[in-house]
């Protein structure tokens, strides 16, 4: 039988990453199966197995692709390779999983400093310009993902700004007033984020909180797919 990855106590190392661990024999199988150990265990656990594989160029990207061509001028690794070995699906669903449920909801404070927010603008960039072993492995809609992505931060930037100026400028939060009332007069939107989403610039709290629950959707549905 497999072993339980569940209860395995095994911490994540980093170093299997380096070069010398993955050019010896079974070097990746190895890597592959801390990650996926990893997935089994406590949320803080996750958190720092994925915080490392961050640090490190290509390595969620391989993660989540499974064939991912890297050069040699463009990562830890030597030479042009081809990486064909992919994560235990069971550990693969858990990890995304895990993502994916901490997204952020339109009352979070901060959301695009937010683990999944930061992984799915590295995500969506970093798989538009990778080199795919041939046209047909790339994942379809990469660049129609990575403009959405960018232009959807952009208007959460812009709304995030603003009730930090509605704040300092003594005024409540704008998702915690009643419904509808008109939106602070200190506000000062710009609105080319908005036009260049098609999203109409929100002047009550309720269309504020209904432009980030629009734009988090769409951004949740684009890290599902990548």
């Amino acid at each position: 039988m497999p072993p339980d990855l569940r209860s395995s106590k095994q911490a994540f190392d980093i170093s299997l990453l380096d070069v010398g661990a993955l050019d010896s024999p079974d070097g990746l199988k190895t890597a592959l199966r801390s990650v996926a150990t990893a997935c089994f265990q406590a949320d803080p656990a996750i958190a720092g197995m994925v915080m490392a594989l961050n640090s490190r160029s290509h390595v969620l990207e391989y993660i989540f692709s499974g064939t991912l061509r890297v050069s040699a001028a463009r990562s830890e690794f030597r030479g042009s390779i081809v990486l064909s070995l992919v994560l235990d699906e069971k550990a693969y669903q858990r990890l995304s999983t895990w993502i994916i449920s901490g997204f952020p909801t339109p009352t979070t404070t901060k959301m695009s400093d937010t683990l999944s927010m930061k992984l799915l603008q590295r995500l969506s960039s970093s798989l538009l310009f990778a080199e795919y072993p041939s046209a047909t492995d790339a994942p379809p809609d990469l660049r129609v993902f990575w403009k959405k992505v960018e232009l959807s931060f952009n208007v959460i930037k812009e709304l995030e700004e603003n009730a930090n100026n509605a704040l300092t400028n003594g005024s409540t939060s704008p998702v915690s007033r009643k419904r509808g009332k008109q939106a602070s007069k200190n506000r000062h939107i710009n609105p080319l984020p908005f036009d260049s989403m098609g999203i109409t610039v929100p002047t009550t709290d309720m269309e504020v909180r209904d432009a980030y629950a629009g734009v988090l959707s769409q951004l949740q549905s684009i890290l599902e797919v990548c």
